[in-house]
């Protein structure tokens, strides 16, 4: 864990000097010279958009600014929420475990963060469904965010993580609500750093919550398109994990070769890259649906219509 240590006019000066820009150079239609002085000394703090002004002239973005800083790490809390995106659908409660012995750690020094709170809220929920496949316990763990963010007009990143990850604990009236939302608010973040990655898990913890209301067949156009996101993003990991989930709509389909094919192509990936708590997570998985395929075949499909 890195934390700020200095005045981010240290850190502009120091970009400055590695970069052989001179001070005349930096400051011209920005600021003026005797502000740049304080500012590189600590003795003053620029504001905002001189910051981004600054950072345009230095050639990097604001992110990269921040990040420098911090001396090339994250803050504690960043570095709870990687590990929050790092986490797989994956019936180990040891990760989710560890993360929250992290975060009760850090609430302690960091009580008022709603986010982090709302996070472990989250986990808490997964691994008492995990225990005891009851609900109830469950919904008022989250149900504090799902009333934050229906009074807001918008939803932001941070909204649209923490959301998806627990759409399948919601009522399914909540829960056609929360997809919706989900699906128009997710595009608004295209260009955003890490987009691609929330997309899919958007998408991908969608079709979750389809599967457990038994509406599998209903899911094929997120897998699908999340199947997509991830050959044009090259993220594997996830692809291979979909394609286990295209498998089950295959199957219901009928397409019992095509399905075989799609869970031996997830499970053999995942055995050659050595990830075998997913390997086996994903084999039962398979296991389970072909035990239960009747009721997810006569089961009434739910409908969703962003």
């Amino acid at each position: 864990m890195q934390s700020f240590t200095k005045n981010i006019g240290v850190t502009i000066k120091e970009i400055r000097e590695n970069k052989r820009i001179k001070q005349k150079e930096l400051v011209g239609g920005i600021i003026s010279m005797s502000n740049l002085l304080k500012i590189e000394k600590g003795e003053s703090t620029p504001s905002y958009d001189k910051v981004v002004l600054l950072c345009d002239k230095l050639g990097i973005t604001l992110t990269e600014l921040i990040y420098c800083h911090n001396k090339y790490g994250v803050t504690e809390k960043e570095e709870i929420i990687q590990d929050y995106r790092r986490l797989k659908n994956s019936l180990d409660e040891d990760p989710f475990t560890k993360l929250i012995n992290k975060i009760n750690v850090y609430l302690k020094e960091n009580p008022s963060d709603y986010q982090i709170a709302e996070m472990r809220a989250v986990l808490l929920a997964a691994i008492s469904i995990n225990k005891t496949q009851k609900f109830d316990e469950a919904k008022e763990l989250v149900a504090p965010i799902w009333e934050r963010l229906q009074r807001q007009n918008e939803w932001y990143h941070f909204d649209l993580m923490i959301i998806s990850q627990s759409i399948y604990i919601f009522s399914e009236d909540d829960a056609k609500e929360i997809i919706k939302t989900l699906i128009s608010q997710a595009d608004k973040y295209n260009y955003y750093v890490d987009n691609n990655q929330l997309k899919i898990s958007v998408l991908m913890n969608i079709s979750l919550y389809l599967k457990i209301n038994h509406s599998i067949l209903a899911s094929e156009t997120y897998i699908d398109e999340a199947i997509s996101l991830c050959k044009q993003h090259r993220n594997l990991p996830l692809e291979y994990t979909a394609y286990a989930k295209k498998a089950e709509i295959e199957m219901l389909k009928g397409n019992e070769v095509a399905a075989y094919k799609l869970i031996d192509k997830s499970l053999g990936f995942f055995k050659y890259v050595g990830d075998d708590k997913l390997h086996d997570d994903l084999k039962l998985d398979w296991e389970l649906f072909l035990d239960n395929i009747d009721v997810y075949k006569y089961t009434k499909e739910l409908q969703i219509n962003p």
